[in-house]
């Protein structure tokens, strides 16, 4: 990303400024969230590249679906 900030760090600032907002995070590289700990559970779901449409749809429906 421009402006050296991580896509991870970008997420964890629009967090803190909107708590309630869903973030789902992607990655084609495995390193970029090597020892990221435990922010990877329910709080921000990571799909790992390539990744196809349908687990594209499905992950961003398990976001906006109502609890």
């Amino acid at each position: 990303m421009p402006g050296g900030m991580s896509g991870l760090q970008l997420a964890e600032h629009a967090r803190d400024c909107r708590p309630e907002l869903p973030v789902l995070l992607t990655s084609g590289y495995n390193e970029e969230f090597a020892g990221a700990g435990p922010v990877f559970g329910a709080d921000l779901p990571l799909i790992r590249k390539p990744f196809r449409r349908r687990q594209l749809a499905e992950a961003i429906t398990g976001l906006l679906a109502p609890v």
